[in-house]
Parts: C-alpha cells; structure tokens; sequence
C-alpha cells in the first residue's frame, strides 16, 4: 500500500485504521464527525471486493455516528468516479492543480494516466448518511 498526497498532505497508511478483503483493503481517517476514505484497492477488479470493502467503511462510519464519508480521487480516475457515484457518493469539490502541486512532495506521480488523460487536479467526493426517521 503505498502512501498517497491528498490536498498537499503526505498520508502515511500505516496511520490510517484499515480493512482487508481477501486480496483488497480500505484505509480511512476518523476525525470524530466524519469518517475519510484514504485508499481501497482490490485485485482482481470486478470480483465485489472494492465493494465489500466500501460497505464496510460506510457501515463503521453509521455505526459510529458519523454524518459523513469524504475521500478524494483524481481527475483521470473514470472508473473510481463511476464506482463511487453508483455507490452514493457526490461530488462536492475540485482542487485544480492540486495533483501538480503533489508531484513537490511525491516526485513519481505520473504527468498522464494510462487513459490517455492529464493527471492535474483532485475531485472530492461525499456520502452522506440520511437522518434515522423517526
């Protein structure tokens, strides 16, 4: 697993709390209000792994009162953006150049994804858990 750069900060995933899947895991950030997706990786793809890990991270975040579970991909992540969108997931904000400014701290980033896409900028997603009707 290696660590990531969100929003010109170094995460370190030994830090984070995490899961495992058979071969995939989750690792996410818990700052008291709402719970943050750092990472999920599952190999193969297609096989429910990324999401039985998904449904995991959401279901300790309502156990534990949370309002909310944010994470981050990047521009050229189609597929990450699909997956968590069919989940629920909103898009709520951009950080334009924000993958640029992360090559200063992590120098491999590449410049363009194998889709053919620039990697420049972060989207921010968001799940919000409805209040309990009463």
């Amino acid at each position: 697993m290696p660590d990531v750069v969100r929003d010109g900060e170094w995460l370190r995933l030994e830090d984070c709390d995490a899961m495992r899947c058979g071969d995939g895991y989750a690792t996410y950030l818990d700052d008291g209000k709402q719970l943050e997706l750092v990472a999920i990786g599952a190999r193969p793809a297609g096989q429910g792994i990324g999401t039985k890990l998904l449904k995991a991270v959401l279901g300790v975040a309502r156990e534990s009162g949370r309002c909310a579970v944010r994470l981050t991909t990047t521009n050229d992540n189609i597929a990450a953006l699909a997956f968590y969108q069919r989940a629920g997931f909103r898009l709520c904000g951009l950080r334009p150049g924000a993958v640029d400014r992360a090559r200063q701290l992590k120098p491999g980033l590449p410049l363009v994804a194998a889709n053919g896409l620039p990697i420049r900028d972060e989207l921010e997603l968001v799940f919000r858990f409805e209040p309990d009707a009463e």
